[in-house]
Order: structure tokens, then C-alpha cells, then sequence
């Protein structure tokens, strides 16, 4: 499945026409049941660089049935916890 982050809501106070002035280098920790791939490379890390929101596509794979989870953290961010069902 593709996905990316978008921290427009995380900058509520931030003008969006302006961008964004520091780079922000997102921790993934998933769970067993999944994995995220960048480019056919498996990641554990997402940047979004200066003057952007929104990070590149990137791809969740199911590794195992049962539940993902993970948690996205970030200096300067509140770390936030996800989870989706992982069917056969």
C-alpha cells in the first residue's frame, strides 16, 4: 500500500504557503506484521526535507496476518502510534 506523511496538521500554526525551514527525519518502529520500503530498500527512517510538508511515497508491506502497528517519532513531535489489520 502507498503512503506518505503530510505535517500540516502537526503546523497548525504555520502558514502553509511559506514551507517548512528544517529538515524532519521521521523514526519508523513497526511491529513484526509489517515493514516499510523506500525505493525497493526496506527504512526505518522518512525525511522530509526544508521548505516541504509532505514526505515521499513510500510503501507499507504486510509481512504476517494480525495487526501492524507502529509508531512515527520525530524530534520536536509528539510521537504517534497507528495500527491496521493485516489480512491474508
Amino acid at each position: 500500500m502507498a503512503a506518505l506523511f503530510d505535517l500540516r496538521d502537526a503546523l497548525r500554526g504555520l502558514r502553509r504557503d511559506r514551507g517548512y525551514t528544517l529538515t524532519v527525519v521521521l523514526t519508523l518502529a513497526p511491529n513484526s506484521n509489517i515493514e516499510f520500503h523506500l525505493d525497493g530498500a526496506v527504512i526505518s527512517t522518512l525525511t522530509i526535507p526544508a521548505g516541504q510538508y509532505i514526505s515521499p511515497f513510500f510503501y507499507v508491506k504486510a509481512k504476517a496476518a494480525g495487526t501492524g502497528t507502529v509508531t512515527i517519532s520525530a524530534p520536536n513531535y509528539t510521537p504517534v502510534s497507528r495500527s491496521l489489520t493485516v489480512a491474508p
